[in-house]
Parts: C-alpha cells; structure tokens; sequence
C-alpha cells in the first residue's frame, strides 16, 4: 500500500523545534524569528500565529493539560493560552540569552534555563518567579 507524504506548506520558514500537544491533536511549529504556529493535525490549518516581540528560536513546550503553551524568547519566556492564542504572562528568565523552557508534570512550574547556567522556576498560574539555581 503506498502512502503519499502531505506537504503542510511550500512557504519558506525554517522550523527549529516541534512540539506536540499532549492530546496529539496540535503541532507546535517553532521556527526561526519571531513566529511560532499552532497546526490542527487532523485538518493540519493553522490553528494560532504567535508573534513574539523578542527573536525567538524555537524552544517551545505544551502544558500538561494541553490548555498553554511556553515559548523562549530573548531573556524572557511568554505563556499563551492555546485555545483563544491570547498571551497570558511573561515571565522574565535573567539578563542571558533563555535556551528553554519546560513545565512540571502537574503544570503548576515552569522552569527557565541560560546559558549563564541557571534555571528558574516560575509560578505557571501567574509567572510569579519563586527562586532561582545555578547548576
């Protein structure tokens, strides 16, 4: 049986990280720049654009329950909701460049490391920085 590969687009855009969502409905498309899509894969239409105001290259991370998505930009990491695209909070890593993001299991922390080796952790529900390690 052959398979015909899909292709999602012909625009030039160059993906750093995809990312899917924990229910494997959406595709987090990262790319290079400012633009981070949200991709329906069963229609595989673009669900959200997200614009950051800072470069961003391409971390990006769902939370747990599918409902927010995380994405790295210069010094700052942006939480949006998922659903409606509307930016939640920012919250703010350090003066270095972000290199990524992730949540905990129970959604309520997200985590921010630099490449001045350092991780913060943030409250997930308001951004709220609660401490900060080296490692």
């Amino acid at each position: 049986m052959k398979r015909r590969l899909q292709v999602i687009s012909r625009r030039i855009f160059a993906v750093r990280r995809l990312a899917w969502s924990p229910d494997r409905q959406r595709l987090a498309i990262a790319g290079w720049g400012k633009t981070t899509r949200i991709l329906d894969t069963t229609t595989l239409k673009t669900q959200h654009v997200f614009r950051e105001p800072t470069h961003s290259e391409g971390s990006v991370a769902w939370s747990p329950d599918g409902a927010r998505i995380a994405m790295k930009g210069q010094g700052v990491a942006y939480i949006w909701e998922s659903a409606s695209g509307d930016l939640i909070f920012t919250g703010v890593g350090h003066d270095e460049f972000i290199h990524s993001v992730t949540w905990s299991p129970d959604g309520a922390l997200i985590a921010i490391d630099t490449l001045d080796n350092r991780v913060s952790f943030h409250d997930a529900s308001t951004g709220r920085p609660l401490f900060t390690r080296s490692v």
